[in-house]
C-alpha cells in the first residue's frame, strides 16, 4: 500500500501507462495475458539498445528484451533479462518476488517528476535511456511492498510506436500472431 502522504504527489506525475512484470516463464506469461486476459498482440523488442544506464549509482549494461501489449489504454510489459548484470530485474528474480514489478508513468517534465518522487522519499535505483528515443528512471518508494515507479519520457517518434501498438491491439482478433516484431522503425 502506498503511504497516504505520497498518493497526491504520485497522481500529479503524469499519465499512468504501464504495468510491468518479470516473468519466471516468458511463454507461459504471454499465453496467460493473450488467452486468459485477451491482451495483445504483444510486440517483442529484443535486446533493447539501452545506453547511459546506472544501477544504484554505478554504470550498468543489462541485456534486456521486453514484450509490450495493450489492455485498453494500459500497456502490459513483460521483461526478460538475458544476463546476470546487476539490475532491478535481476534483483527481482533473485529475490523470488512475483507480481507487479513496476508501474510506468509517462511524464512531460522528467526532472520535475524525478524531484517530486525524491521529495516523497523515492530513490532512483536505476536510470537508463535509448538515445534519441526515451529516458527512464525507476524509483523505490518508502513502502517496501510498493512496486517500483518508472518515470518515462518519450520522444514523439517513440510515442508513435506506443500508439501503433495500441491501435493494433484495438484491431486484434485475439488469435493471430499474439507475439510479433515491432515495426522496423522502432
Amino acid at each position: 500500500m502506498i503511504h497516504p502522504s505520497i498518493t497526491p504527489a504520485l497522481a500529479q506525475l503524469g499519465r499512468i501507462t504501464q504495468i510491468a512484470f518479470i516473468p519466471a516463464d516468458f511463454d507461459r506469461e504471454i499465453a496467460f495475458w493473450t488467452r486468459s486476459m485477451g491482451v495483445g498482440p504483444f510486440f517483442h523488442l529484443a535486446h533493447i539498445p539501452l545506453q547511459n544506464t546506472r544501477y544504484r549509482g554505478n554504470p550498468g549494461s543489462a541485456d534486456l528484451s521486453a514484450a509490450l501489449g495493450y489492455w485498453g489504454d494500459v500497456q502490459i510489459e513483460l521483461v526478460v533479462q538475458h544476463d546476470d548484470t546487476p539490475s532491478i530485474y535481476r534483483d527481482w528474480r533473485e529475490s523470488g518476488r512475483c507480481g507487479v514489478h513496476h508501474i510506468g508513468v509517462i511524464v512531460d517534465d522528467f526532472d520535475a517528476a524525478s524531484a517530486l518522487l525524491h521529495d516523497q522519499g523515492g530513490v532512483a535505483v536505476q536510470e537508463t535511456e535509448i538515445v534519441d528515443a526515451t529516458r527512464a528512471a525507476y524509483f523505490e518508494m518508502p513502502d517496501p511492498d510498493c512496486p517500483l515507479i518508472e518515470l518515462l519520457w518519450l520522444q514523439p517518434h517513440f510515442m508513435r510506436l506506443f500508439d501503433h501498438m495500441r491501435a493494433e491491439a484495438g484491431a486484434w482478433d485475439g488469435i493471430t500472431a499474439p507475439l510479433r516484431l515491432p515495426p522496423e522503425s522502432w
